[in-house]
């Protein structure tokens, strides 16, 4: 039976689905997977004009019943309020929260660049927020401990016999 990587799954709307794109020379995306590398796989399920509303909608579809040989859920990262950020009496066409029509406070101009997208260095707040809370069990492990899978060097006929041979 096939071994699964368990999952960190990204759920939400565009904030979540830009959070694979390189912007301001950072991918949320990229480090977290970098992060987790051979422990768990990231999964990206940005749905852009999502709600909380439509994503539980949607919600057997997106995670299907899981069985005895799927993949295990073992942190989700839940943010779809990109439209919710929207001000009450937003218009079509209209200025955006970060927007300068909006005001300036906190910075959002700079993070929210278009008024609702995160900019990369938003991401970057965003995974320095969450990099704690992450793979903590695996924090003093020497290097490939706890991997899915072993290392080269374990599989590797060449390193195995060169190591056998050296002791």
């Amino acid at each position: 039976m096939a071994t699964s990587y368990p999952q960190f799954v990204l759920l939400g709307d565009s904030l979540i689905k830009n959070s694979v794109d390189t912007q301001n020379e950072f991918s949320f995306q990229a480090a977290l997977q970098s992060l987790c590398i051979r422990r768990m796989d990231v999964i990206n399920r940005g749905l852009s004009g999502y709600t909380t509303r439509s994503i539980l909608q949607y919600i057997d579809d997106i995670f299907p019943e899981p069985t005895a040989t799927s993949p295990k859920i073992k942190y989700l990262a839940i943010m779809d309020k990109a439209i919710s950020m929207a001000p009450d009496d937003y218009q079509p066409g209209g200025p955006w929260l970060g927007c300068p029509e909006n005001g300036k406070a906190g910075g959002l101009t700079t993070l929210l660049p278009d008024g609702v997208h995160m900019n990369g260095d938003a991401y970057r707040v965003f995974f320095d927020t969450i990099r704690p809370h992450v793979g903590k069990e695996w924090e003093d492990l020497p290097h490939e401990e706890g991997w899915v899978y072993p290392g080269w060097e374990v599989v590797n006929e060449v390193h195995r016999q060169a190591a056998y041979n050296s002791s």
